[in-house]
């Protein structure tokens, strides 16, 4: 559990209630991970879904041969780990520290339950992936742009 006054920061939920916020610090818990470290990896459970606070962090794309290309590079106030809101809950990507970071994780499959009681509550968050997954499709599209015409 964390404070309430972490969730209300985050613009993705200041726009909720208190009794909302409170029912997602409920979930939360505090998370530090050093650089270089690996939030996640292609493939596996998407089991908790991260709010960066403070530090950096690389969206890696695996290609053939191990090599591995960085498609997105996150910081605070961003989200990562949306797959473990969509089925089939399988992360998409690698992410990796590239400083220490300052976390909030909400437990995918706690969120999920609370957002099936709260519909409300489930609509701000899709809304807020549905954000980000528009933003970082835009942002893939120029890199493609980028790549052709050079």
């Amino acid at each position: 559990m964390i404070d309430q006054a972490r969730i209300a920061k985050l613009e993705c939920f200041s726009a909720l209630s208190s009794e909302e916020q409170q029912l997602l610090a409920e979930i939360a818990t505090p998370r530090s991970v050093g650089s270089g470290k690996w939030l996640f990896r292609t493939g596996r459970p998407a089991t908790e879904i991260l709010f960066i606070e403070q530090g950096r962090v690389a969206i890696e794309m695996e290609l053939h041969h191990g090599h591995k290309a960085t498609v997105a590079t996150l910081g605070a106030g961003e989200l990562l780990g949306w797959s473990a809101l969509v089925p089939p809950h399988i992360y998409t990507a690698n992410a990796r520290c590239l400083q220490d970071m300052v976390l909030i994780s909400l437990d995918a499959e706690l969120l999920r339950e609370s957002l099936t009681q709260d519909s409300r509550l489930e609509a701000a968050l899709m809304t807020t992936i549905a954000q980000v997954l528009s933003s970082r499709l835009g942002g893939t599209r120029q890199q493609l742009v980028n790549i052709l015409h050079t």
